[in-house]
């Protein structure tokens, strides 16, 4: 871990106006949310929150793929979605869901200490429009792939992701694609060869 070059604290910024468009937010709120941050780099395929009971920071990837997966009865992992580039790694209920956070490329993420996060919440309302706004976003993400699961073709399926999550399809090995999209890596590639 690492302090924050001046850069990284105005990307940091950045994301957070981003995700709290169009309301404003105050110089007192985002110095609260950059004041403590570290920055964290992790190696494709490590772990982010290796322990799902550590809550003790926010993640907010600065740069990198995270995907979301669990393992199933058969010991089988079932990829769930993707987080990228400037978006806030939902971890609340990880434990309970059996969620794992791994990278897929080599990331840098923005840690905060998830203390100096609740203090933020417990001040200001607009910290907690944050949180909402955080929780709305993930939770309409997961809506938005429970519909595409519920299509009647893989090709469907891979269409309507190609339309609304169009970077996964660039930056996330077909291997993972199939996962989430429940098809063979051999399927799912005949698929793409046929709509490029």
């Amino acid at each position: 871990m690492k302090s924050p070059t001046t850069s990284e604290i105005s990307r940091l910024e950045t994301i957070i106006k981003n995700i709290l468009l169009p309301s404003p937010i105050s110089a007192e709120i985002l110095d609260g949310f950059t004041s403590h941050v570290s920055v964290h780099k992790f190696k494709k395929g490590e772990q982010v929150c290796p322990d799902p009971k550590n809550r003790r920071f926010g993640y907010i990837v600065n740069e990198g793929v995270i995907r979301v997966y669990h393992t199933d009865k058969q010991g089988r992992e079932v990829n769930k979605l993707f987080n990228v580039d400037g978006e806030f790694l939902c971890t609340y209920n990880a434990l309970e869901l059996g969620n794992i956070f791994q990278c897929v490329e080599d990331s840098e993420l923005f840690l905060i200490p998830a203390e100096k996060v609740n203090d933020l919440y417990e001040k200001y309302d607009t910290a907690k429009e944050f949180s909402y706004i955080v929780l709305r976003d993930e939770w309409n993400k997961k809506e938005l792939l429970t519909k595409i699961m519920t299509l009647p073709t893989a090709e469907a399926r891979y269409d309507m992701l190609l339309q609304y999550f169009p970077i996964w399809i660039k930056r996330v090995p077909l291997y993972h694609l199939a996962s989430l999209l429940n098809l063979t890596p051999v399927h799912l590639s005949r698929i793409r060869k046929i709509r490029s």
